[in-house]
């Protein structure tokens, strides 16, 4: 990303911003001189691309735009060795590095974070001879138990990156864009000595690179003195809209406060919510406030035990009936002081104590629980007169009776409070711990969390599968047709419910709401991958209300579970409600290694399906070098978070640490990988998981996806494809299975005529990371 080591004032910015956009505004005050730190920087005046004409620019120019479709592309064209920057609304790396095919840009969506990207490349940048390259590498660590540290060749090194080569064979899951490499370390080696470099790096680009991975990663911010406070960052667009209008809607005020360069201080003007109004762009603040148009300002409020922050720009001062200021909404907020849980209030229980234990003094501190939450709990304690409790002491023993429910472990005073006005009976001194729960009080907490936000609900491990199947019955989750089509694999189906029912926490986990004489609700969680827990068989009896409830309960106690990082769920086409809730949430959030909302096609072959031969087609499984030839294919077309989230990695393709942990039980749960060959090239792949009968019931964890490389005959499609699902029908004929069942892509089975004879149904597959978990749950619930 070196731009120019040619001396600030060279520095020349293009703005391709229309000239009432107030990113252009702020960047011609800057670079007026508005900003000490900009001076030299020279700005030209507001052109279209069509404008440029056809005189080289030199490395030093950069063209600061809005992310349009087309625009990357256009300006590359014209301009070798222009930087881009896009300004707006948060874009995935993806799409940019999509766009810009390896050229450089940067992308920011705050006027601050600007003004520090212009001022950085006002500086001169110097890059390390390739041939000095050579004397240094980049070892990183093991990423799991069973793997071993990297050391990486090092391409290329500036003063802001860093380039480095992976090989094929290598877990390129750890290298997908936006992963942060920490701790990395740079050996220098020369004349015999060692020298090594920790820093923190970000993967911001990665191709092939003659038969092997070249990745560029960028280096972290330090964290000096002069480094602003980590706060937690969230791209945010529609959900800082959310966050401003729920605390609007419960009367919170806002607090704005002029953003200064360290010498000027403005008192905070607290602005109540009546006299605050938002759209999906703007912000209006009614009344005199004494701010001027263009003026960086940071606006910060409290909404659900969190203090969100976020910094804009005033665009104009309003006049007449509608006096006031009308601010810019952002595109990032940042959250200051949020709970990494949420807190479930215990107020209302018959029971809530807590004892506890310390070597330091003789005798237990008891008191009521205020509140508790997946990594702590609050509550009251007369302590004695005198008696010093320093921040940290550690209780070795702790008691905490919650519902009904006893747990155990050690805690760790993070924070005390003395209430002397308003202090309750039980006590004056509000302690706050952290909580670490013995190994059987941290497999009950989720269930307690879930009780405790959604009474009613209980452990769905109770429900037999003849309870299950009369729920599904009488839900219409099951039809008659489909009774009929997974009859012969009942009593295997029978069984695995049985083992999955005393299943470890972290392989299945059920809730249900239960009536006198019958299941009203149900809902499941199953691990499908390493990092993936599946959603599934959510049923409820229709007119009672607990299919929400059911499902909202399931996923508090995820809010409590730490050991998995996405949650996935399939929905038919049409369905109502699900279509709304999760399409609408994945729709809204523009993060795509975040969310992933897509329609596969359903394709049933049953087993006495005869597939026409393709002759010069050879299909066998895979071996490790065909593991990687499909790893590439997915790294070129599919998101990150996919590769992640359902093992596409050559590494981790055939599921072997998952399979381990089903087989314990007596289950089954692996991936056979088939590779086809056309002329000894690899021209297509078939993945067919093989799992138990009734893990899924509709045998959803027994399904098989296609990929057609890129270097295959297109017109030759069909031919590859049956080829690919000839070897799988054989194995499900062979373990006397009714049908072959695929999840393909819908373009794909669109396009090929012989896959659209055998589908009939479409499904959403829903893909969340855990990180959103919250917002999605709070999206789910809302109105």
């Amino acid at each position: 990303m070196v731009v120019s080591s040619l001396p600030p004032p060279a520095l020349r910015i293009l703005s391709l911003l229309d000239p009432d956009d107030p990113f252009a505004a702020f960047l011609e005050q800057a670079t007026n001189g508005a900003d000490p730190r900009l001076v030299g920087l020279a700005l030209a005046a507001t052109m279209t691309v069509d404008e440029l004409g056809d005189s080289p620019l030199t490395e030093a120019e950069v063209a600061i735009a809005r992310f349009r479709p087309g625009l990357y592309t256009k300006l590359q064209r014209l301009r070798r060795g222009l930087l881009v920057i896009f300004v707006g609304p948060h874009l995935a790396d993806e799409e940019l590095l999509e766009a810009s095919r390896g050229a450089p840009f940067e992308h920011t969506a705050d006027i601050r974070e600007l003004t520090t990207l212009l001022w950085t490349l006002g500086k001169p940048r110097h890059r390390l001879p390739r041939r000095d390259a050579r004397m240094l590498r980049l070892v990183l660590p093991a990423t799991d138990a069973d793997g071993f540290p990297g050391t990486h060749a090092v391409a290329e090194i500036s003063t802001d990156e860093i380039s480095f080569f992976a090989e094929t064979g290598d877990d390129m899951e750890r290298f997908l864009v936006g992963s942060i490499l920490e701790p990395a370390s740079v050996v220098v080696a020369k004349d015999g000595s060692e020298a090594v470099v920790d820093l923190s790096l970000q993967v911001r680009t990665v191709y092939l690179d003659d038969g092997r991975y070249r990745i560029t990663a960028s280096f972290g911010r330090p964290r000096g003195p002069a480094a602003p406070p980590p706060w937690q960052r969230q791209v945010l667009g529609w959900r800082c809209l959310a966050l401003l209008r729920g605390a609007l809607t419960r009367g919170e005020a806002l607090t704005v406060t002029a953003e200064g360069d360290g010498q000027e201080h403005r008192a905070a003007m607290v602005v109540p919510a009546s006299r605050v109004t938002c759209n999906e762009e703007e912000l209006h603040f009614s009344g005199d406030l004494p701010f001027e148009a263009l003026t960086p300002v940071v606006v910060s409020f409290r909404f659900r035990e969190c203090l969100s922050r976020f910094t804009t720009l005033v665009l104009r001062r309003e006049r007449g009936a509608s006096a006031g200021l009308l601010l810019k909404l952002p595109s990032l907020i940042e959250e200051v002081d949020a709970r990494r849980t949420v807190r479930h209030e215990t107020a209302s229980l018959a029971e809530s104590s807590a004892e506890l234990q310390s070597p330091l003094f003789l005798e237990k501190a008891a008191g009521r629980v205020v509140d508790v939450g997946a990594n702590g709990f609050r509550m009251r304690w007369s302590v004695p007169n005198g008696m010093p409790i320093p921040i940290g002491t550690v209780f070795d023993r702790v008691s905490l009776r919650i519902d009904g429910a006893t747990l155990r472990g050690r805690a760790i005073l993070r924070n005390l409070a003395v209430d002397d006005d308003d202090a309750p009976s039980d006590g004056g001194t509000l302690l706050g711990l952290s909580f670490e729960p013995d190994r059987a009080s941290s497999a009950a907490l989720p269930a307690l969390f879930a009780r405790l936000a959604v009474p009613g609900i209980v452990d769905g491990s109770m429900v037999t599968f003849e309870n299950l199947l009369e729920l599904f019955r009488g839900s219409h989750f099951l039809s008659e047709q489909m009774e009929t089509l997974i009859a012969p694999l009942m009593p295997q189906s029978a069984r695995t419910h049985e083992a999955l029912r005393h299943a470890p926490a972290d392989l299945f986990r059920a809730a249900a709401f239960r009536g006198e004489a019958e299941i009203l609700a149900y809902i499941s969680l199953v691990r499908g991958y390493r990092r993936t827990l599946v959603m599934q068989h959510h049923a409820a009896l229709p007119g009672r209300g607990f299919g929400r409830r059911v499902q909202s309960g399931i996923l508090q106690y995820l809010e409590g579970q730490s050991d998995y990082e996405y949650i996935r769920a399939f929905f038919f086409v049409g369905n109502a409600f699900p279509e709304s809730r999760f399409g609408d949430f994945a729709r809204k959030d523009h993060d795509p290694n975040a969310i992933d909302l897509r329609v596969f096609a359903h394709v049933v072959l049953p087993q006495a399906t005869e597939i026409p031969p393709s002759p010069g087609v050879d299909v066998r499984e895979a071996t490790d070098a065909d593991l990687e030839r499909v790893e590439r294919h997915v790294l070129a077309t599919e998101r990150g978070l996919l590769l992640r989230s359902e093992d596409l990695g050559a590494r981790w393709l055939r599921l072997g640490p998952i399979h381990e942990r089903f087989s314990a039980i007596g289950l089954e749960r692996r991936r056979i990988v088939f590779v086809a060959h056309r002329d000894g090239v690899a021209v297509g792949a078939a993945l067919l998981e093989w799992s138990s009968p009734g893990i899924n019931l509709f045998e959803g964890f027994t399904t098989f996806r296609l990929f057609l490389f890129e270097n295959g005959d297109r017109d030759g499609d069909e031919a590859i494809v049956r080829a690919l699902l000839t070897p799988m029908l054989a194995r499900v004929r062979a373990a006397g299975r009714p049908f072959l069942f695929g999840l393909v892509p819908a373009p794909l089975v669109e396009r090929l005529p012989y896959l659209l004879r055998h589908s009939d149904h479409r499904s959403w597959s829903f893909t969340v990371r855990r990180d959103h978990l919250r917002f999605f749950l709070q999206h789910l619930l809302g109105p």
